[in-house]
């Protein structure tokens, strides 16, 4: 999966035959059921620049609804699919065999952005990918990847646990108050 349609072409140049684009990062869920009924895995070769990060995250997200394995290009110095194929033809081929689970990526690239004494950055980067890795389908994979997190992150498994389910257990207690919710209305009237 590309972002763009000159990504698709060149790819589909350079002999990736099963290939689609989602032209920028209008990914949807109707998108992925269509293509769940084909495919189980999905390996996604978005730009190698911010915007393709944040374009891997947002389509992992939707993944996870999906119970989609998804797996992420390294792209190495090349800006896009389509820069790597013209310039090597050989290039991309060798780097869908070559790509790493997609969380592993993200939560690499992400932490490569915390500096070692900023506790409050990384605090908010694994509730980030906690909350990210709980709208997983799979409890297997939810458990994968937080295992994944624990190395990333430096923050131990157990530790990540407790938080992960603290999680959980909030979000029952705000959907409580969420049905406890009486509407008060004030009239204008005295």
């Amino acid at each position: 999966m590309v972002e763009g349609q000159m990504d698709f072409l060149m790819a589909w140049q350079a002999g990736v035959k099963n290939a689609v684009a989602v032209s920028g990062t209008s990914l949807t869920e109707h998108h992925l059921t269509r293509l769940r009924r084909v495919a189980d895995s999905v390996v996604l070769s978005f730009d190698n620049d911010e915007a393709g990060i944040n374009a891997m995250e947002r389509a992992l997200k939707l993944f996870g609804n999906f119970d989609f394995h998804v797996k992420t290009v390294e792209l190495g110095q090349f800006k896009d699919p389509a820069e790597a194929v013209f310039a090597a033809p050989s290039f991309l081929s060798g780097a869908i065999q070559a790509a790493e689970a997609g969380f592993k990526k993200l939560f690499r690239e992400r932490f490569r952005e915390i500096t070692g004494d900023d506790i409050p950055g990384r605090k908010r980067l694994v509730y980030h990918f906690l909350n990210l890795t709980k709208a997983i389908k799979s409890a297997t994979e939810q458990e994968i990847w937080l295992r994944e997190l624990a190395i990333q992150s430096g923050i131990s498994e157990n530790v990540l646990l407790r938080e992960f389910q603290a999680l959980s257990s909030l979000a029952g207690r705000e959907e409580d108050k969420k049905s406890d919710f009486r509407p008060v209305l004030v009239s204008d009237r005295t």
